[in-house]
């Protein structure tokens, strides 16, 4: 399974390479980039009291993206241990669900964009 997704992750960061313009900075010499991102954490983990609302959505991202893993990884166990399922029915499956919540997350996306919209004109 690790090359389907990895091959799936490599085919969605396609976009993000060919539209977002973003450049980095240059970063001192001698200065490793551990410490830099070290650095940039303690940053966050300080500004965070600033943004409590940014604190809630992080925690609750936390957890909701634990549950979602739990509930895939046992989905897939209890595929292959009760239903019985091969290493190419896992595949398959694995393939459904990634499509399909990209479909969702797009569609529901759309749908908070439409409802948001029509909160501001108001």
């Amino acid at each position: 399974m690790g090359p389907f997704a990895a091959g799936f992750f490599l085919i969605t960061a396609i976009p993000t390479f060919l539209w977002l313009k973003e450049r980095g900075k240059p970063q001192p010499r001698g200065v490793s980039y551990r410490h830099i991102a070290l650095n940039r954490v303690a940053t966050t983990f300080h500004e965070l009291r600033y943004f409590k609302d940014l604190t809630v959505f992080l925690v609750s991202l936390l957890f909701s993206m634990a549950g979602v893993y739990i509930i895939i990884a046992f989905a897939f166990i209890y595929g292959a241990q009760v239903i019985g399922w091969d290493e190419s029915v896992r595949n398959i499956m694995f393939i459904i669900v990634q499509i399909t919540a990209a479909a969702g997350a797009l569609g529901f996306g759309w749908i908070q964009d439409q409802l948001g919209l029509s909160e501001r004109t108001k």
